[in-house]
């Protein structure tokens, strides 16, 4: 299965190289549409393409009569289409970019860590599936930290709520 953070979405950087050709290089910013302008081929719709069917698209368009053997990559300098939220008894609760694979442990240290009144064995991921239905899975970070679940990893749009401990 592909990995749904390859996919560029509105608002990413995405930093195209064209080999030997300084002019067509550089960083460009995907519109709310979802396209960018690039030298010589002008719009280009690029929301929902991973970076290699984008880097083959550019190159066929440059063999339309401007490169001979256009040699193109694609990276995503910054994911800002993907977003997960973390809310509830953190610190700094928001919404962060997800740029890679993350786990749970790793989006609560970047909302600042737990209250003190943080219930480490009530954290619920709320993720919306490919049906549209919400999903809904109960973390115990105290069982992840202490080796005997396995840690869980996050994907882009998920909603991480860390409850609260009652005493």
């Amino acid at each position: 299965e592909e990995d749904h953070l390859s996919f560029i979405g509105a608002g990413d950087k995405i930093n195209i190289q064209v080999y030997n050709e300084k002019e067509l290089s550089g960083i460009y910013q995907v519109s709310p549409e979802g396209y960018i302008t690039f030298p010589f081929i002008g719009e280009i719709k690029v929301d929902g393409l991973n970076i290699f069917t984008l880097a083959t698209k550019i190159s066929s368009k440059l063999k339309e009569g401007y490169i001979k053997e256009p040699n193109v990559t694609v990276l995503v300098e910054e994911f800002v289409s993907k977003r997960i939220f973390v809310l509830g008894e953190v610190k700094k609760a928001g919404s962060f970019p997800i740029r890679r694979r993350m786990s749970v442990i790793e989006a609560i240290s970047l909302a600042g860590g737990f209250t003190n009144l943080a219930d480490l064995s009530n954290v619920v991921v709320t993720r919306k599936g490919t049906d549209g239905k919400e999903k809904r899975f109960v973390v115990d970070i105290k069982s992840i930290v202490n080796g005997i679940k396995e840690n869980f990893y996050l994907d882009a749009g998920d909603i991480v709520f860390v409850g609260e401990r009652f005493f």
